[in-house]
């Protein structure tokens, strides 16, 4: 038996688009959640490292499929828009850039939630993250000798 993802599901499936589908959409609450008149700050200051942790695991995710991957550090409104064309990074900026995200999620992120907001991102979900990608970058294939 293998994963496909036949059944309609991601399971083994690349999805590379669907990333910076949604790494645009987090992204673009991330900078305009702040325009919400009735939430107070701290609310609105967790949701959006929620969106910081979950555009890491998109990241991590391509980390371990490519290496280096563009950074992407906003929305982009159109395909003309400058930055949206931007090259692969290295292995090591892009390792670095997924420890920096999570590192920005763990400084708000609490260490659990409520019965009532199970499901959340929590730190130990952004610290697994962060485990995962530093494991992923000690792979050999990311560390030999030979070119």
């Amino acid at each position: 038996m293998s994963v496909n993802g036949h059944d309609g599901s991601d399971a083994g499936a690349d999805n590379y688009g669907n990333n910076w589908r949604f790494i645009r959409q987090c992204f673009v609450v991330k900078e305009n959640i702040d325009l919400v008149a009735d939430m107070d700050q701290a609310d609105k200051d967790v949701i959006k490292a929620e969106v910081t942790a979950l555009i890491a695991y998109r990241y991590m995710g391509m980390f371990y499929r490519y290496g280096g991957v563009p950074k992407v550090t906003k929305s982009f409104d159109s395909p003309d828009e400058e930055g949206i064309s931007a090259g692969r990074e290295s292995l090591e900026n892009t390792l670095q850039y997924i420890l920096d995200l999570c590192d920005e999620a763990l400084a708000v992120l609490p260490a659990k939630w409520d019965v009532a907001n199970t499901g959340r991102m929590t730190q130990g979900a952004v610290l697994a993250i962060k485990a995962k990608t530093l494991l992923f970058a000690a792979r050999p294939l990311f560390n030999s000798e030979s070119p």
